[in-house]
C-alpha cells in the first residue's frame, strides 16, 4: 500500500482496510496505540487520518 502524504482516509475505509472494528481502532486511540485522527470540521464529527500515519502505524506493526 503506497500512498501519499496529502491522503486522509475516513473511518469506514480505515475499518475495512485494517480489517479492526471501529471500537477496536478507538480503544487503541485512547491507549495510545494508534494515529489520532484529524478533525475535518469544527464540531469534531468528522475525522479523518493522514495515510502516511496509518501506513507508518502498519509498517510498525510489521517491524515488531
Amino acid at each position: 500500500m503506497s500512498v501519499s502524504e496529502k491522503e486522509l482516509i475516513r473511518l469506514n475505509d480505515l475499518v475495512q482496510t485494517l480489517g479492526l472494528c471501529k471500537a477496536t481502532i478507538y480503544n487503541l486511540i485512547n491507549t495510545g496505540h494508534f494515529p489520532r485522527p484529524i478533525k475535518l470540521t469544527p464540531s469534531g464529527r468528522a475525522v479523518a487520518w493522514r495515510s502516511i500515519e496509518i501506513q507508518n502505524w502498519i509498517d510498525a506493526r510489521d517491524r515488531a
